[in-house]
């Protein structure tokens, strides 16, 4: 099992304001390789400091098992051209969670070893993009998500071209719920 644990810290006004932060100063790359079938990110702040972005991510989860369940917790991602990417990923769960000024996708929701196995769930979370970002959230794969409760903005004055984004092409099927949000 993976777990990346800090202290809590105010996280929403600022993602270096108090807790445990871990800062990146690269334009293309990514911060955590996660491949353990189990995991968590809590109570952690992930930041960017590069002045461009053009790739990368601060997580990227990745595995040959379709089962793999890597959970987010308090989590605040700042930065980055891409905040979250869930290559694969089953019964996944993020909470509290802050991914702010992303330039491509804040977070983006996959399954490439089962492309109908997911039944993941956002709640309680904040996607704030940086201007000119593609979407808040990246859906190609990964059926049976759960988004309630989570604000998908753009930061004052930027633009954000989509809150949600779907290509689900040649998949078997995708359910989707989205409420209180």
């Amino acid at each position: 099992m993976f777990a990346l644990q800090g202290v809590v810290g105010t996280r929403i006004d600022s993602a270096t304001t108090g807790g445990t932060a871990i800062t990146c100063g690269s334009n293309t790359a990514t911060l955590f390789t996660v491949n353990s079938l189990i995991g968590k990110f809590e109570n952690v702040a992930l930041v960017d400091a590069a002045a461009s972005r053009s790739a990368g991510q601060a997580i990227y989860v990745t595995s040959a098992n379709a089962n793999q369940k890597i959970d987010y917790d308090g989590l605040t991602v700042d930065g980055f051209y891409d905040g979250v990417n869930v290559g694969v990923g089953n019964t996944w769960v993020m909470d509290a969670t802050l991914i702010q000024n992303f330039k491509h996708y804040g977070l983006k929701i996959n399954n490439t070893v089962n492309p109908d196995a997911g039944d993941w769930t956002i709640d309680n979370s904040w996607l704030y993009s940086g201007s000119g970002a593609t979407a808040g959230i990246r859906i190609e794969s990964s059926g049976g998500g759960k988004i309630s409760n989570t604000a998908i903005l753009t930061n004052t004055g930027g633009t954000l071209g989509n809150c949600i984004s779907m290509d689900t092409t040649g998949h078997a099927s995708i359910e989707f719920s989205f409420m209180n949000s």
